[in-house]
């Protein structure tokens, strides 16, 4: 008989509404070789379905373990908060904002058009507004890390 398990947004890990039962192929496996969990039969990396760690392929040896009354599972679908927040952002790069991601502390978010960033990085790459434009930045340049390390509070990042 299946049980039901609470889930959580695979984005931001906020707790779900939806409740999954738990079969074969959404439950917890852990890795025999390298001890990696992973929620549901793992992925299909090429022709087989491997762990993401070692590259074991999954097969008999692969035991599901038991869930903890307090454990969860990754839902399906990013939650509405996840979605608002994506929303903005596409906003606001098709406005002439600029995508960001950080390196080193996996953050995201968007410089708003006027922000000098997304201007001189729109300017130097020849990408004009509504046209998708990204930069990859690092402790020494990511909004979040500086906030973090220097107190930096600019108000003009989202």
């Amino acid at each position: 008989m299946a049980e039901l398990v609470r889930t959580f947004c695979p984005r931001c890990g906020r707790d779900s509404d939806t409740k999954i039962a738990v079969t074969p192929e959404n439950a917890k496996y852990k890795c025999p070789e390298c001890g990696s969990i992973h929620y549901g039969i793992p992925k299909q990396r090429g022709p087989h379905r491997t762990c993401f760690r070692c590259e074991l392929l999954f097969g008999d040896n692969w035991v599901p373990a038991a869930l903890a009354d307090w454990e969860r599972i990754p839902s399906d679908n990013i939650c509405t908060v996840c979605e608002e927040e994506i929303a903005k952002m596409e906003d606001t790069v098709k406005r002439g904002g600029v995508y960001w991601r950080c390196e080193d502390c996996s953050t995201t978010g968007t410089f708003p058009p006027d922000h000098s960033i997304a201007i001189e990085a729109r300017k130097k790459l020849g990408a004009p507004a509504p046209d998708k434009l990204g930069l990859d930045l690092n402790k020494d340049n990511c909004p979040v890390c500086n906030k973090i390390i220097m107190g930096l509070d600019d108000p003009t990042l989202t």
